[in-house]
């Protein structure tokens, strides 16, 4: 007896149905790739940087072009977003805080 899948035909992978993706589709569907890339070429820590493109989203951005420019190449002509400043505040603090603690607990 056949199962649903094997009868509609899906769960039938070939080689066509792989695709290669590049470094900017790699970089849109994974945050974690543009993080590490980013915090490499402007030599900051990593976490730092998930911060900065977290903040973005909790912002309400669509990406992190502003943490980009505004954070990482420090262009001061971007037009400040406080929703995201506020979300990176509280984030540092955050992330502060959790280390503070984590010291405290030894």
């Amino acid at each position: 007896m056949e199962s649903e899948d094997e009868e509609s035909g899906e769960g039938d992978y070939t080689a066509a149905d792989i695709r290669v993706l590049d470094m900017q589709e790699v970089e849109d569907r994974f945050a974690w790739v543009k993080a590490e890339n980013l915090a490499e070429q402007y030599n900051r820590p990593l976490e730092w940087v998930l911060r900065g493109i977290e903040a973005c989203r909790r912002g309400g951005l669509p990406g992190p072009e502003y943490f980009i420019a505004r954070y990482l190449k420090k262009d001061r002509s971007v037009t400040q977003e406080p929703a995201v400043d506020l979300a990176m505040r509280e984030l540092n603090l955050e992330a502060r805080e959790g280390a503070w603690g984590e010291g405290r607990k030894q």
